[in-house]
This record gives structure tokens, sequence and C-alpha cells, in this order.
């Protein structure tokens, strides 16, 4: 940007021109008051001076004149001058330039004169403190569900099984279940139990009571319950909830699903303590 620098306004050229003319009316009274004292030492000379020569009296008329003249200067400040205009500067990407106000703008100094070498390169600075960890960013869109894929082939018929062998093998694994609980009831925090499931018409529904041993000193337990023993090819019994009655009981809700009824089942709980 440009920047101006005023020229001298008509103001400040009349002050000039009264200080200059009060420089001059100053000058002029002290000339007079020399030619006064001359003369006043011409004066005093009195009869000494009645034999000066022509030259003399010349120089001493001369003199008389001049105060005469010095009586009657007067000084009038003359008329202002015109505002100097202003000058401004300006940088360029190659030299620093100057004009007067409205001017042409002209080279005052290429930067190439007023700029020296390179400094050289400081030291690498201290690692800053890491920042702390910005905030979650909010989580995308879900993505649209993908297309069903192609069913896949059926599988061979399997071979039927031998529902005897199956309600056998989960008698014994209900033992074996009564069996590790029965050792770790010691610790007065774990207890199992199971009952016999009536039989059922299809679609009915009954609640088996089941006792827990050893009994646990209150109802804070929790408990789970399954169906073991009983399977038929027909038929299907399945827990549907239960519910701690106390630390010796778990009631159990079963249904029968299938074409015909079913027996011979039996509900096996486990319930522990906190």
């Amino acid at each position: 940007m440009p920047r101006n620098f005023a020229g001298p306004s008509a103001g400040a050229d009349s002050g000039s021109v009264r200080a200059q003319a009060a420089a001059a009316q100053a000058a002029a009274v002290g000339a007079r008051e020399m030619a006064t004292q001359a003369k006043q030492a011409t004066d005093s000379m009195g009869e000494s001076m009645a034999g000066m020569s022509a030259a003399q009296q010349q120089l001493q008329a001369q003199v008389a004149a001049l105060s005469a003249r010095l009586d009657t200067v007067q000084l009038t400040p003359g008329p202002a001058g015109d505002p100097g205009r202003s000058v401004e500067l300006r940088t360029t990407s190659t030299a620093v330039q100057w004009r007067q106000t409205g001017g042409v703008w002209a080279d005052l100094v290429a930067l190439a004169a007023i700029t020296g070498p390179a400094g050289e390169k400081g030291d690498t600075g201290a690692a800053g403190t890491p920042g702390s960890t910005g905030a979650a960013g909010a989580a995308g869109p879900k993505g649209d569900t993908g297309a069903t894929g192609p069913q896949g082939a059926q599988g061979p018929a399997g071979t039927p099984a031998d529902m005897s062998r199956v309600a056998a093998l989960e008698t014994s694994v209900a033992s074996l279940i009564l069996s590790v609980t029965a050792l770790q009831a010691a610790s007065g925090k774990l207890a199992a139990g199971q009952a016999t499931i009536p039989a059922l018409l299809l679609g009915a529904t009954t609640t088996v009571q089941v006792p827990l041993k050893p009994a646990l000193p209150d109802s804070n337990v929790t408990a789970a319950a399954l169906v073991v023993g009983g399977v038929n090819v027909l038929s299907t019994v399945g827990v549907q909830s239960w519910t701690v009655v106390s630390g010796s009981r778990v009631d159990v809700v079963v249904k029968a699903t299938g074409v015909l009824s079913a027996g011979a089942a039996q509900v096996l709980v486990i319930a522990t303590r906190p």
C-alpha cells in the first residue's frame, strides 16, 4: 500500500514568510541602532573632529542618510505559496518505489540492493506437547441388508435314530450332573433336583415341582432347567419357564408338542447362589 508523506501546507508557508519578515525587521532595527550609535559617537567627538578630512565627512553623511532610510522600512508578508503534494511509497516484487500524489511511480531502490544473504538454518525446536484425543465421530449410517443367498441343496436322508438309546444317554447325563452337583453342594452354593413329567396330551402344559438337594438358605439363587429322557419320535416336551419358589424348590412349566402324548420324561434343575 502507498504511504503518504504530507508536503508543506499554505499555513506553513504563511508562517515561514512571517518569520522571515520578523527576522528582517529585527535586522533593520539593529542596523538603525548601530547607525544612531555611530552618529552619536561622531557628534561626541565635537571639536576633535573639526580637522577631519573630506572623506570622513562624506562617510558621516552617508551614515546619517542610511539611518533615515531605515526609519521608513516597512516589511509586508507576501502571498501564501501553493501547498506541496504528498509523497507516497510502495513495495513491488523487485523494488521500493515512490511518487508524488497522482504522479508516476518510479523505482527508489531495488530490493536486491537492500536484501542480505540468507541466514543459517536454525536448530530444530523441541517437540510440542501432544494434543488431547479428539471426540469420537458419529456412527455412520447402517448399511443396506444384503441380498438373500441361494438355497442350499437338500442333504441326504439321515439314519433313523434309536430313540431308546438317546433316552438312555440323556438319563446318564442327568445322573452325571447330579453326581457332580452332590460333590459341589458341600459349599452351600449349589443344589440340584429332578422330577418326572406326567403324560401330556398334544399342546398341553403342566407345572412340575422340582425339589432341590441340598436345600439352599434362601431363594436368592439362579436356576436353569432342561428336559431329559422320555424322547419319542412323534412327540416333544419342552421347558417353557421356571420360577424359584424357595431355596428348596423350583417350579418348571413344560409343554408337549408333536403328534402323540409323551411320558417318562424328567425335568432336571441346577440352582446356584451368588
